[in-house]
C-alpha cells in the first residue's frame, strides 16, 4: 500500500466522526475550562486548533482572535466550516499543515496526538507553522484513563514531559482536568461480563466516582494522578534539526 493510499485510508475511518453530534462530543467543560484557565487574556493572537472537531473551542477563542482549523474528520471539517472558520481537511501527522513557517502565534492540540501515527511528525509541523516564542497547548489522556494507545509508552506525563522537551520546547506547566472514572479498567471489563453481582458493584463504583468527581470539580484541584486529562502549556523555540536528524547524527558509526 502506497502512503497516499494508507493516509486516505486512516481518513476515511474518521470521516463521520462527528456525524451524529453538533456540539463538542461529551459537553463543552472541559472547553470552558480550557477558555478560562488558559486562554481568557488572548487577544489580537493568530491561532489554530489541530483536532479541532466541529469546532466548538474555535467559538469560544473567535471573539479576540483570528482561529484556524485543522481535523481529519470531513465531517468535523464540514461542521466547523458551517461556523463560519476556516478548516482544512487532513492528516496532521503525515500532510504538511498548508501554512507558512511562524505563522501562530498559539497552537492548540487537545487529545489527538494518540490517536495520530507519526507524533514526531505532527509536533515537528507544530513546530514550523508556530513562532519562536510562541505557545503551544497539548493535553493527552490521564494516566488512569482507560484508553488505548497507538504507542503506550509515550502517554505517561514523565515520557510526555521528555518528548516535547527533547523537541525544543519548554514545558511551562501542566494541569489536570476532570476525573477518571474509578477503577476504570476494572468496570469496562465488568461491564463485559454477565455476573449481577460484579454489575452492581460497578454502578455503586460509578456512583461514588461520580460524586468524588463533583467534589473535586467544585471545592478541590484535581491531582494529576486521578485527572481525565493532562494539559501541557509549552514555549516553543526554532530548531533547525529535527529529532529524527539528531538521532541519526548521534547513532552514525564513528572511525
Amino acid at each position: 500500500m502506497t502512503q497516499n493510499k494508507m493516509v486516505d485510508k486512516i481518513k476515511t475511518a474518521h470521516d463521520h466522526y462527528y456525524s451524529k453530534t453538533t456540539g463538542p462530543i461529551g459537553g463543552g467543560d472541559r472547553f470552558a475550562w480550557i477558555h478560562n484557565r488558559y486562554a481568557a487574556s488572548w487577544k489580537n493572537l493568530r491561532i489554530l486548533e489541530i483536532g479541532c472537531g466541529e469546532g466548538s473551542l474555535l467559538g469560544l477563542l473567535a471573539g479576540n482572535n483570528e482561529v484556524h482549523g485543522v481535523d481529519i474528520s470531513l465531517s468535523g471539517v464540514e461542521q466547523t466550516r458551517k461556523k463560519g472558520f476556516p478548516c482544512h481537511h487532513l492528516d496532521a501527522s503525515n500532510e504538511a499543515l498548508p501554512y507558512l513557517d511562524g505563522t501562530f502565534d498559539v497552537v492548540i492540540t487537545l487529545e489527538t496526538i494518540e490517536h495520530v501515527e507519526n507524533p514526531h511528525r505532527m509536533i515537528w509541523e507544530i513546530k514550523r507553522v508556530l513562532k519562536d516564542g510562541g505557545d503551544l497547548l497539548i493535553s493527552i489522556p490521564g494516566e488512569a484513563v482507560y484508553h488505548p494507545f497507538i504507542y503506550p509508552g509515550l502517554f505517561t506525563r514523565r515520557n510526555f514531559d521528555k518528548f516535547l522537551t527533547l523537541l525544543a520546547f519548554d514545558v511551562l506547566g501542566v494541569s489536570g482536568w476532570g476525573q477518571a472514572p474509578m477503577l476504570a479498567h476494572w468496570t469496562h471489563r465488568v461491564r463485559e461480563g454477565h455476573n449481577p453481582f460484579l454489575l452492581r458493584l460497578a454502578d455503586v463504583i460509578y456512583y461514588i466516582g461520580r460524586k468524588r468527581n463533583l467534589l473535586f470539580r467544585k471545592h478541590l484541584k484535581t491531582p494529576l494522578a486521578i485527572c481525565y486529562t493532562m494539559n501541557f502549556l509549552c514555549r516553543n523555540h526554532k530548531s533547525a534539526t529535527s529529532r529524527v536528524e539528531k538521532i541519526g547524527d548521534l547513532t552514525t558509526p564513528r572511525e
